[in-house]
């Protein structure tokens, strides 16, 4: 990567005047700690899962972004008969998430991250639910500095002299954030009632907030570069076309810094086997398409089994900046994987990114 749009990079990723938006996936669904760490409750079985995003024109820059989480549900002995219809005493889960982010040959930018998620669920209704979530964690962000040359390091005559000191003094080569963040998410499902028994709708709408505490992400010295609040609201809802067609809208809206990104699209579902996700017969097929406005069209093929979802997905950019004439083009892969769902009696399913 030529060295002007390397520090082009570096300077959107510590300046205090320049703010960058935290990475996102395309497959936002499928990375639902990510998302939302309320989404750790409302699923009462293990799940974990991962993302890996590439870019794959590496003339205009190498960038790799992967995450992995994973879902404990806890279950009280006390809470057993408290809801209708979770008699197995769930109340609610916890997650880890590890995020890593690569920019640059030699993987010059390098973001790591570690968070804790846990999430409270109850229910408020016969067919509404909330789950509220807090997250904390840290993130590492390192620049390999050895590699890099500085306009400091020119002479006129003789060109670049790496005997120079670069005139840029820098505190580290490192820095870690300690982060903080919040969500609720609200589900709603009259499905499995006697007399709601046709009636399959579900639907959940969710909210958070990250980079709560505001902390200073700045590599130089005597200066603070806070990293800007993060809000997204995001949510879908099933539709069920017939026994083994369904269709399944969502969305998510992100603020930072004045700028917002906003995903809108859905996938369409279509049942090969048994439309019962603990039949061992069980098996879909998803696609989907988005519109994230302004910058990119989004494709995604995938397949569920019983305790196995797999997707891929496509993205072209369709940005008019200069910087990115010659496109970008990233594609995704995710894989989840849930543990079988325990045996107890009433056991409700909500709409749920995670099931």
């Amino acid at each position: 990567m030529k060295t002007s749009k390397l520090i082009l990079i570096l300077l959107i990723f510590v300046s205090g005047g320049l703010k960058a938006q935290d990475p996102a996936f395309s497959q936002f669904y499928s990375a639902p700690l990510f998302l939302n760490p309320a989404i750790a409750g409302g699923s009462d079985r293990v799940t974990v899962g991962m993302n890996t995003s590439i870019n794959l024109n590496n003339k205009l820059y190498p960038y790799v972004l992967s995450q992995f989480s994973a879902v404990l549900p806890v279950r009280l002995k006390g809470m057993r008969n408290k809801s209708k219809y979770f008699k197995n005493g769930y109340v609610g889960g916890v997650g880890l998430t590890a995020v890593k982010e690569s920019t640059g040959s030699q993987n010059r930018i390098d973001v790591s991250g570690l968070s804790a998620s846990t999430a409270y669920f109850t229910q408020i209704s016969m067919a509404h639910y909330l789950s509220f979530g807090l997250q904390i964690g840290f993130v590492k962000k390192a620049v390999n500095f050895n590699t890099m040359t500085w306009g400091s390091q020119y002479d006129t005559d003789i060109g670049y002299d790496s005997k120079v000191m670069p005139s840029l003094q820098l505190n580290s080569e490192k820095v870690i954030i300690p982060l903080a963040n919040f969500g609720l998410t609200w589900y709603y499902n009259n499905a499995d009632f006697t007399r709601f028994v046709k009636a399959n709708f579900r639907t959940f709408n969710g909210f958070a907030v990250s980079n709560m505490n505001k902390p200073n992400q700045s590599f130089f010295d005597d200066d603070a570069s806070q990293v800007p609040m993060l809000v997204k609201l995001h949510g879908g809802f099933s539709v069920p076309l017939s026994d083994n067609f369904e269709i399944m809208p969502n969305y998510i809206i992100m603020r930072q810094s004045g700028k917002n990104q906003i995903n809108l699209g859905a996938y369409a579902s279509y049942y090969m086997g048994e439309n019962d996700r603990e039949s061992s017969k069980y098996y879909q097929v998803q696609l989907g398409s988005w519109y994230r406005f302004g910058d990119s069209y989004i494709v995604s093929l995938g397949m569920e089994m019983k305790n196995i979802i797999f997707g891929i997905s496509y993205d072209v950019n369709t940005s008019k900046f200069k910087y990115y004439k010659q496109g970008v083009q990233k594609v995704e892969i995710s894989i989840t994987y849930k543990a079988n769902q325990p045996k107890s009696v009433h056991t409700r399913r909500t709409s749920h990114p995670l099931i």
